[in-house]
């Protein structure tokens, strides 16, 4: 029959065409290769399903570093965004992420025209029902009509909540990964070899209501913030894309979750119908009801969904109640009283991949040429599905072009943090990226990621306009760091003045600009700003925001670096996990654990939960 069928080959196939999905795709036709990515026919690429918004606390930063690396998500962002906001911008440097709300409509918009105008990128629309690897060691995928046969080299699966996907409202079940979308095969049944855990995982989203019919005078507004920077290097803060709109605040309130409590039987997450684990740092409106008895006010978030949409996003009420609870609890919420639901909250349960299978170029150590990135590995957002993408397309290609394979390291980027995160433990909730999982987050910031995405981008090989960015970026501040600590202030009576009058404080001796931009209470960037103005140089904001907070950070920075350096150097040594499995000098629990991950490096090792000290101090001296 196969003798009929038409054959398409490829380098590299992508199934899924989400936020995982576009990066690899992208980065691996970047990258010179001849690239099927295949989706759902009525799921738009680079859909936002949840939560219309890109960034966050962490995921900035992942949004930065994928940008700095020539991914698409940057990109993708600042086209769509109708909100920009700083989050934690009264808190430290190493804190401070950026959040933009997008036009969801736009974002997919622009999601289609990057990847179907991109020259190696073929997008083919259909539903995979199975896919097996042949004895050549090829991918072979196959859909209902049996027309044709696609064959690839390379794989990546990224099918989000689709696989084995189930939505649940009330006491209602129906096969999806979305709303109005079906589900994929469960993957034991797309890829029989795949092992996934034992337990599905659970998300939910929050009722779509109708701007028309809120009453937004009782609620707090929340504008977008013009000084936000822009995700993608090349887009100016000027320069926004779309029309700037307000978000607002509102609050619930004791009847809100009064009428919640009273209706646990009707939930499925409390009624045996959902056995999937949801995201403990995302909660359903439902589960604080519960976990927070006490509480009876909780902050949601009016979110519009677009420009030309009257939905509405509430964010902070994902619930999977039935729909008549779901009305009543949402109108007892202060500017909803009279709100119209346009689409009911649910919940989705999916297939999960074990991610201990798995090595650092999020490719199968059981078949080789198959790699996995997002919500398939249990994690939770788009922007940690995307890093992922990133990761898989990048290491996926540089197989098949017979390069040495890049792993990002934890010590100098959120990407690096949160693959070793995952693929170091099995999975038992959903994996959300915080600055808080970094060691090294003094160092790790929005700020600097070009400076530490730089080396890694050099690797590629990759020449744009970006590339020349980059270079003069760090040639600036290569420069500016040199001044900082070259340029000298002496106590004379007209610089003491000087300083008095700039509320820098005394100046009883020789001081650098560098020592200055570390008083307490100075705000280094525009302690900067001012002397170079004062100076008549000019230099790009961001190579001077930059330079000024390494320098009020530099002391805790170098201690961290000696200390991170140590750690480096042995956490990067490579293991020998089966042997290290089968010694007698360590415990049985300890040679279980080592064999269910099979770590590849002593940092892995360490990772692990449920690691002795004596099994790490065993293997620390029988290191490769």
């Amino acid at each position: 029959m196969e003798n009929n069928m038409e054959i398409k080959c490829y380098d590299l196939a992508v199934v899924g065409g989400g936020h995982a999905g576009l990066e690899a795709a992208w980065i691996a036709g970047e990258l010179g290769l001849n690239v099927c990515l295949i989706s759902s026919k009525n799921v738009p690429l680079g859909s936002t399903p949840c939560n219309p918004a890109i960034g966050g606390v962490g995921k900035g930063q992942v949004v930065r570093e994928i940008d700095a690396m020539g991914g698409l998500m940057g990109r993708l962002a600042d086209l769509s965004a109708i909100q920009y906001r700083t989050l934690n911008e009264s808190k430290g440097y190493a804190v401070q992420s950026t959040r933009v709300q997008v036009d969801k409509d736009e974002y997919s918009k622009n999601a289609e025209k990057f990847i179907n105008n991109h020259i190696n990128i073929t997008v083919l629309r259909r539903k995979v029902e199975r896919i097996d690897k042949n004895e050549e060691g090829l991918f072979r995928f196959f859909d209902k009509s049996q027309e044709q046969i696609i064959i690839s080299k390379k794989l990546i699966l990224t099918t989000g909540t689709f696989l084995g996907g189930t939505l649940h409202r009330g006491k209602n079940k129906e096969k999806g990964g979305r709303v109005d979308c079906e589900s994929s095969r469960d993957l034991t049944e797309l890829f029989s070899k795949v092992k996934t855990l034992d337990v599905k995982f659970k998300t939910g989203t929050p009722p779509r209501l109708d701007r028309k019919t809120i009453d937004f005078s009782k609620m707090t507004p929340q504008e977008s913030d013009p000084k936000a920077k822009n995700f993608h290097c090349l887009h100016k803060p000027s320069e926004r894309a779309l029309p700037q709109v307000k978000c607002y605040l509102t609050r619930t309130c004791e009847e809100t979750l009064s009428i919640i409590r009273e209706n646990k039987e009707l939930s499925p997450l409390f009624n045996g119908q959902i056995t999937g684990v949801g995201p403990r740092y995302c909660p359903s409106i439902e589960d604080k009801a519960f976990k927070y008895p006490d509480r009876n006010t909780h902050h949601v978030f009016i979110e519009p969904e677009g420009l030309r949409t009257d939905s509405v996003y509430p964010n902070g009420v994902s619930t999977c109640l039935p729909e008549e609870i779901q009305e009543e609890f949402i109108k007892t919420i202060s500017g909803l009283e009279n709100v119209e639901f346009l689409v009911h909250g649910y919940a989705v349960e999916y297939d999960v991949v074990d991610v201990t299978t798995l090595d650092n170029s999020l490719q199968s150590m059981d078949i080789e040429g198959l790699y996995f990135a997002g919500q398939i590995n249990g994690t939770s957002g788009y922007e940690e599905a995307a890093g992922q993408g990133l990761v898989a397309g990048l290491n996926a290609s540089l197989a098949i072009l017979g390069r040495e394979a890049l792993a990002f390291e934890r010590t100098d980027s959120y990407i690096g943090v949160m693959v070793e995160d995952l693929i170091s433990n099995k999975r038992d909730e959903p994996y959300r990226l915080f600055t808080a999982r970094s060691e090294n987050r003094l160092y790790i910031r929005e700020d600097n990621v070009i400076n530490r995405m730089s080396p890694y981008r050099k690797l590629l090989n990759l020449k744009s306009e970006v590339d020349r960015y980059h270079k003069d970026y760090l040639y600036e501040y290569i420069l500016l760091d040199k001044l900082c600590d070259q340029f000298q202030y002496r106590p004379s009576s007209s610089q003491k003045e000087y300083f008095l009058k700039k509320g820098y404080g005394s100046l009883l001796e020789n001081v650098i600009l560098s020592e200055v931009l570390k008083r307490a209470d100075l705000d280094p960037i525009k302690v900067l700003e001012d002397e170079l103005l004062n100076f008549g140089l000019v230099f790009k904001k961001e190579v001077i925001a930059s330079v000024a907070i390494s320098k009020k950070y530099e002391g805790y920075i170098k201690r961290a670096n000696v200390e991170t350096e140590k750690v480096k150097r042995l956490n990067g040594r490579k293991i020998d996990w089966e042997k290290l499995s089968n010694s007698k000098n360590i415990s049985n629990e300890c040679r279980m654990r080592i064999k269910e991950v099979r770590p590849q490096n002593f940092g892995q090792l360490k990772n692990i939960e449920g690691i002795r000290p004596a099994t790490l101090a065993f293997s620390a001296g029988n290191l490769i």
